[in-house]
This record gives structure tokens, sequence and C-alpha cells, in this order.
């Protein structure tokens, strides 16, 4: 069994360019550090940056702040993975029953230029969040389309 650990949301943001300062500052306030959202992202993978994406690990009561964050931040795109091996006994169940019993459609729309909450996805097991694949996720079904890819430095 894999050591417990007090992190069981991994967490994966992206948000439009416009929330970098806004999202960083909350989340520092959050006791996260500064500087979260510090990876670009655009549809060339060259500068300026349309976008910014973080992983981070967030604690079970924080599920909060991430409702929060879905409820105040309507164009980012956020996907949460539950850690389920690193939970005590009963709780992947709770969490699970979450996941099944939150009202999930509010957080579905895809259409990112009209949506009132940012678009939220639950997985309560699997591997870790691959970043390529959420952006390929994007590509495939954001409505207007968007096709985003990380800024590569330049030499």
């Amino acid at each position: 069994m894999p050591p417990q650990t007090k992190y069981v949301f991994e967490v994966y943001f992206i948000v439009p360019a416009a929330y970098q300062n806004a999202v960083n500052a909350k989340f520092e306030s959050y006791g996260l550090g500064p500087d979260n959202f510090t990876a670009g992202l655009s549809g060339s993978g060259n500068e300026p940056a349309q976008a910014y994406h973080a992983t981070i690990m967030f604690k079970r009561k924080e599920l909060k702040r991430i409702i929060w964050f879905c409820d105040n931040a309507p164009k980012a795109w956020v996907w949460v993975r539950v850690r389920t091996e690193y939970l005590h006994h009963g709780q992947a169940k709770e969490l699970k029953r979450l996941r099944d019993n939150f009202d999930l459609e509010a957080y579905q729309d895809v259409n990112w230029q009209t949506r009132e909450k940012a678009y939220l996805h639950i997985d309560t097991g699997g591997t870790a969040i691959q970043p390529s694949v959420a952006l390929q996720w994007l590509s495939n079904n954001a409505v207007p389309a968007v096709n985003l890819q990380p800024i590569t430095a330049g030499e």
C-alpha cells in the first residue's frame, strides 16, 4: 500500500491569460505559493501566451476551493483526479458518491465563450493527469474550437 498523503486531489487548470494575475494571487492567499500559473500556452507554441496552465495538489478539505474557482472562472478548464490510493478506508467510497451525486451539468458546458462556470471533469481513478491529453481533449471538444500547446523557450 502506498504511503498516506494529505493531498488527495490532483487538479489541472487551464486559465485564460487575462486571469493569470488574479488566479496567482488567489492561490497564493490559499497558501499554495506564488506564481503557480507561469507555464504559457498558445495556438502556435510561441509567445504571447493565450492561456496559462498548472497542476496543483489539494487536500481533501480544499474541495470547496476547487468548486469556488469553477464558479468564478467561467472560461477556465479544470480536470480533477481523486488519488484514491491515498485515501483512508471508506473515503474513496465517500468521494465516489460525491462525484456520482454532484450535479456536474452546470460545469459541463463546452462553449467557453458563453458559459457561467468553468468546465469541470472529476475522475475517481486512473493515472496522473496528462496535460497533453487534456489539451487534445480541449482541441477536440471546445466550442468554439481552441488549439493550445505549451510555449517552448526560444533559442
